[in-house]
């Protein structure tokens, strides 16, 4: 059995991600879900249902908007614990 050489595409696609960094394609399917956080159903596209969504204050429900890469993730998150606590 050989190595293969450096930067071959054979095996395992590596897209340098680290465990550090989010899944994006979680927040992805949570956006494009009919199903909140909490059990009800919302809006496809909507982060959650417009109950939990009102019940946010207003910073939090703008930050909501962020594109995905640029503070939605930590933005929902935070919504989600204020939300639960």
């Amino acid at each position: 059995m050989s190595e293969e050489p450096a930067g071959s595409r054979t095996g395992t696609f590596d897209l340098g991600r680290s465990d550090d960094r989010p899944d994006y394609n979680f927040y992805l399917k949570e956006l494009g879900s009919d199903q909140c956080q909490c059990g009800k159903s919302k809006k496809p596209g909507k982060s959650l249902c417009w109950h939990c969504y009102r019940a946010l204050p207003k910073e939090m429900q703008r930050d909501l908007y962020l594109p995905l890469r640029e503070g939605y993730v930590d933005a929902y998150e935070a919504a989600v614990k204020w939300l639960e606590g």
